[in-house]
């Protein structure tokens, strides 16, 4: 779902335009209004706040499987 984060306004010939732009006319869409991905794409949304259309990125906390195919490593022998 992609959400408004702000206010998406369109200017007098219909150019959508991002919450305080001096050629704002008409409220298109109020902040908070939801979306499928496909039609904000589509209606050109994603272009009037294209920093908050971009993907989240991956959960750092999921971590890659260990490579197996090393055997186990000694510890170092202390030197005297």
């Amino acid at each position: 779902m992609f959400r408004v984060p702000r206010h998406i306004w369109k200017t007098a010939d219909g150019v959508l335009v991002p919450h305080g732009h001096p050629d704002a006319a008409i409220l298109a869409y109020a902040e908070g209004d939801e979306l499928t991905d496909h039609d904000a794409q589509a209606r050109g949304l994603t272009t009037v706040y294209p920093e908050k259309a971009k993907p989240k990125p991956a959960d750092k906390a999921v971590r890659k499987p260990a490579d197996k195919s090393r055997g186990l490593e000694q510890p170092a022998e202390p030197k005297e």
